[in-house]
C-alpha cells in the first residue's frame, strides 16, 4: 500500500508540474514547417474553360522569433502549387514577414493572430507577375515543451494582380510543426 501511494504522490507531483513548465514558454527562436491545402478564390475568372483545379496542396518553412509569450515575428516562404484554368497552369509562391499575437487558452494551448506583408508571384507560361500586399490569419497552438504543433489559416490579399484578376486570393490552410532554441 506504501508503494501504491509514494506512485500516486509522484504522479500527481509530476501531473502537477507540467502545466507549470508549459506556462515558462516565453522568447526565443524557432523554426518550423508546415502542410497543407491552398485555395484560389476566384481562380476560374483567369482564363477560358474549364477551371479545372483551383486547390493544390501547399507547404511552407519558417523562421520566428517570439519576444513574449504574447507576441512574436515570423518570416516564411510559401509554396503554393499550382492551378489549371483552360489548358494553363499558373504555379504560386510568396515571401511574408509578420506580427503573431499569442492568446494563451490553457496551460499549452493557444490562439494565435498573425498579420504582415507578403512579396508574391504567380506565372505561367505566358505570364509572370509578381505581386506585394497584405497577408493576415487565425490559428491554434499546441505546445509540447521544445516545440509546438498548429492548424492555421492564412490569406494573402488580391495575390495577383496587372495580367490577372486583382480578386484573386490565395488562402492557405494547414497543420505545422515547429522546434524552439533555448
Amino acid at each position: 500500500m506504501k508503494k501504491v501511494m509514494t506512485i500516486i504522490a509522484a504522479s500527481v507531483g509530476i501531473a502537477a508540474a507540467l502545466p507549470a513548465q508549459a506556462q515558462v514558454t516565453t522568447s526565443g527562436f524557432y523554426i518550423g514547417a508546415s502542410i497543407g491545402r491552398s485555395v484560389a478564390s476566384n481562380a476560374c475568372a483567369l482564363g477560358p474553360e474549364p477551371c479545372d483545379k483551383k486547390r493544390d496542396t501547399s507547404g511552407s518553412g519558417f523562421i520566428g522569433y517570439d519576444l513574449s509569450r504574447w507576441i512574436g515575428v515570423e518570416a516564411a516562404y510559401h509554396d503554393f502549387g499550382h492551378i489549371s484554368v483552360g489548358d494553363v497552369d499558373t504555379k504560386s509562391n510568396a515571401s511574408s514577414l509578420v506580427a503573431v499575437l499569442h492568446l494563451p487558452l490553457q496551460s499549452r494551448l493557444s490562439a494565435y493572430a498573425k498579420a504582415g506583408a507578403y512579396h508574391g508571384e504567380s506565372k505561367n507560361p505566358f505570364v509572370a507577375q509578381r505581386k506585394n500586399g497584405g497577408t493576415f490569419g487565425l490559428g491554434i497552438q499546441y505546445d509540447l515543451g521544445q516545440g509546438a504543433l498548429r492548424g492555421e489559416w492564412q490569406r494573402f490579399a488580391h495575390m495577383a494582380g496587372g495580367a490577372f484578376p486583382d480578386t484573386t486570393n490565395m488562402d492557405y490552410y494547414g497543420i505545422a510543426i515547429l522546434f524552439r532554441f533555448r
